[in-house]
């Protein structure tokens, strides 16, 4: 954001305040229309860097956290951490005004995560949990175990399907 570009957006502004004050002690009117065009030309150029820096990577920020909550249940949870990370990163670098419009998003995001992780903790205490007990009460929890899963995020289904299928299968022949 502007710490990466803030180097380039400090000369900018010392060429454009130069050729600005240059401008009005020159008294040759091919140097003055020379440094009126530099001067020109650094303050659009410095006004394109600070809206790059500045507007363009919030929308962007904002866009992808939308993304990712649209799709946390079908993204991997080691990814979205991983975004999570880099868009935090990002966050902390805008500007005070800029923060506040991001912050429940973000929030939100950080939310579903924390969600998605007490899913998967939750199912895995009830899948280690569905072994003990009688051959019936074995049944009643692979059922509910069953109607858990189903509900969990299809990365979390694909990560559980093996365990399931054997629960299923040793539930089946009765050796639980």
């Amino acid at each position: 954001m502007i710490t990466k570009r803030g180097g380039l957006l400090t000369v900018l502004i010392i060429v454009f305040i130069s050729a600005s004050a240059l401008l009005l002690f020159l008294e040759s009117p091919g140097l003055q229309l020379l440094l009126g065009v530099i001067a020109v030309l650094t303050l659009i150029f410095g006004i394109v860097v600070f809206h790059h820096s500045v507007w363009t990577s919030a929308r962007k920020l904002e866009e992808k956290i939308e993304h990712l909550l649209a799709k946390a249940h079908d993204i991997p949870l080691e990814f979205l951490k991983k975004e999570y990370k880099i868009l935090y990163g990002h966050y902390l670098k805008m500007p005070l005004d800029k923060k506040k419009d991001h912050y429940l998003k973000l929030m939100q995001l950080r939310k579903k995560i924390e969600e998605l992780i007490q899913k998967g903790k939750e199912f895995e205490t009830k899948l280690t949990d569905s072994v003990s007990g009688t051959v019936k009460e074995i049944q009643e929890k692979t059922t509910e175990l069953e109607k858990h899963y189903k509900r969990l995020p299809a990365e979390h289904q694909k990560k559980y399907a093996q365990h399931m299928i054997q629960l299923k299968d040793q539930v089946g022949k009765g050796r639980v």
